[in-house]
């Protein structure tokens, strides 16, 4: 695959995900690379730029088996997580990773950011015992719309209120840094590495 610095390709999880790992990889030849397992395979589909993983119902019962998705760095990237997430460990420090909407809530994950390239944005509905790490001097803001429990913002750490918004002295939305923005945020800790 040539690199495309222009290109933005999006990996979405339409149904939720349990177990699972994204990974950038500069040795990729293709847009994406996955390891799933044998058993309860997900459904991809590939249409231009975008690949949607949908996983079979699974009820309250963890997957069997984890999985990982392994994206190139040669494109950026959009990730759409729908219907929950679990256990997530996803390393994105290598990819220019342009927003990551998670719609249904997160739990139980960690997440490591790189240097972005320009503005980018992280939006969620909930979030419960997560951790997001960014390069050092990488400036935030970040925006709780609801509620906040427990909240930690490079050494800051907030008990309990409702809708809070901070920000680092050198952010500006038009330079490079993060945006995140939660209706409800409880245990989440957005730290530097």
């Amino acid at each position: 695959m040539p690199e495309l610095p222009d290109r933005i390709a999006t990996l979405a999880f339409a149904h939720g995900a349990d177990r699972f790992m994204i990974v950038g990889r500069h040795s990729l030849r293709s847009l994406m690379e996955a390891e799933i397992g044998q058993r309860r395979k997900p459904t991809l589909h590939l249409n231009a730029d975008r690949v949607d993983v949908d996983y079979p119902h699974t009820g309250i019962l963890r997957r069997p088996e984890p999985a990982a998705f392994h994206l190139s760095t040669r494109v950026g990237w959009r990730l759409e997580l729908v219907g929950g997430v679990h256990d997530l460990r996803a390393d994105l420090s290598e990819l220019d990773v342009h927003t990551v909407t998670v719609d249904g809530g997160m739990t139980e994950s960690a997440i490591e950011l790189g240097d972005p390239k320009g503005a980018r944005t992280f939006t969620a509905d909930h979030l419960s015992h997560v951790e997001i790490r960014r390069p050092p001097d990488v400036p935030v803001r970040v925006v709780v719309t609801r509620s906040a429990a427990h909240l930690r913002v490079d050494g800051r750490h907030l008990g309990h209120t409702a809708e809070v918004e901070l920000q680092s002295q050198a952010y500006d939305l038009h330079f490079p840094g993060y945006t995140f923005t939660f209706r409800r945020a409880d245990r989440v800790t957005i730290a530097t590495t």
